[in-house]
């Protein structure tokens, strides 16, 4: 039987809601996600809490990273801006969009932050010119 914990979870919904708004039945998302339509209605109607390998699907599925899928799960603390927590999920979620050259233009700023020297970056054009200046 669901705890109340497990039926304020709005997680169930959100699937729901996609899965309306992708015109798709259970079979459909559950082959998105990569799981099985048994495992994907023990999620939706509350009897499966996410699991390890699940979750991350999920969260794929909804557009969204893990942290803030298990935040609003109830799985995770709030999103406090101010915890470590929160941004590093921020930073993962922006590291995973980047290109590799994003990557290291990332890495390369936060070194010279940590450092405490003043930056400014300025991205050059493809002929090495800063944009901006003709």
């Amino acid at each position: 039987m669901p705890s109340s914990k497990d039926l304020d979870n709005p997680i169930p919904d959100r699937i729901l809601e996609r899965m309306a708004k992708k015109n798709q039945n259970f079979a459909e998302a559950a082959r998105e996600i990569g799981t099985t339509q048994a495992a994907l209605q023990y999620v939706v109607n509350r009897e499966r809490g996410l699991g390890k390998e699940l979750a991350p699907r999920i969260a794929t599925y909804l557009g969204m990273d893990e942290g803030e899928l298990f935040r609003l799960a109830g799985l995770a603390p709030g999103n406090d801006e101010t915890s470590d927590d929160y941004h590093e999920s921020q930073l993962r979620l922006l590291f995973k969009q980047a290109t590799p050259q994003q990557r290291q233009q990332i890495v390369d700023v936060a070194s010279i932050i940590i450092r405490g020297s003043e930056i400014s970056v300025t991205p050059k054009t493809a002929k090495g010119k800063a944009r901006g200046n003709t």
